[in-house]
């Protein structure tokens, strides 16, 4: 009964949230520390883009309208010199979350069958609308996904970022070694490894090293996050490493980087 109330209290926060807050945080063992960042990649990735707003959607809807909400009707487009429109209009091009301006017979998306949708959420002044084109079947990721990938594709890289390039994984990785000189000399004899959360392979990577390496204890830090949320770590991150250390060592989410 105790178990229910709390879940029914603290909703999706349940779960990761308290067994942080309870959690016995004594070091059985070796440790191993990961370092865990967003995984931004340099360059644009339609693959980073739609898991993650994905799970921006999936964390955000009820689980009963996912099928209707997160459906691949088709390929979403969006036009670069207006990108945020939310009443239709006529494109003076189109792009997909590929950076593709062309359908996959190379005919330009403006010159094929398209039609408009509206926002999604019309009361929201952030989202807006796009174009489908079903000439080509599915699209391969919900098409509210897709939309933001176009927009960030054709917007973002193609016009807002002259360099086509962002420092994110530069700059974490240059944290991620100044940690690691400064922590090595405070506990030696612990493990470091580094891990980009939204990517799964790069999660179990860093935990599959550390129990090769002997390590009975694994601890999680995020550095990129000052405060832990329900929506990153709680119920993405967390979870994620839980599931891949699967009891075989213990684990220890340390504290935030904000206290």
């Amino acid at each position: 009964m105790a178990e229910w109330y709390s879940k029914m209290r603290y909703g999706k926060k349940y779960g990761h949230e308290m067994l942080f807050k309870r959690q016995n945080n004594r070091l059985e063992g070796k440790p191993g520390v990961i370092l865990a960042e967003l995984g931004m990649p340099e360059e644009y990735s339609p693959d980073f883009y739609s898991s993650f707003m994905e799970h921006v959607f999936s964390y955000s809807i009820p689980w009963f309208l996912h099928r209707i909400i997160l459906a691949d009707r088709g390929i979403a487009l969006i036009d670069p010199a207006n990108p945020l429109a939310r009443n239709s209009f006529t494109p003076a091009s189109l792009v997909d979350m590929y950076g593709s301006f062309t359908n996959r017979d190379g005919r330009a998306y403006i010159d094929c069958e398209v039609e408009w949708r509206p926002p999604g959420i019309k009361k929201n002044p952030s989202d807006h609308g796009y174009f489908l084109y079903k000439g080509d079947g599915k699209g391969g990721a919900p098409d509210i996904c897709q939309k933001t990938g176009a927009k960030i594709a054709g917007w973002y890289y193609g016009h807002l970022i002259p360099e086509k390039k962002v420092a994110w994984e530069s700059q974490c990785r240059k944290i991620y070694q100044e940690s690691v000189v400064i922590l090595s000399g405070l506990y030696p004899g612990a493990e470091f490894r580094m891990a980009r959360y939204s990517i799964k392979d790069s999660l179990k990577e860093a935990v599959e090293e550390l129990l090769e390496a002997g390590c009975r204890t694994i601890i999680y830090q995020c550095f990129c996050n000052p405060v832990y949320s329900d929506f990153e770590d709680y119920a993405y991150a967390m979870p994620a490493v839980h599931r891949i250390v699967g009891g075989r060592a213990k684990t220890i989410w340390a504290d935030q980087l904000g206290n």
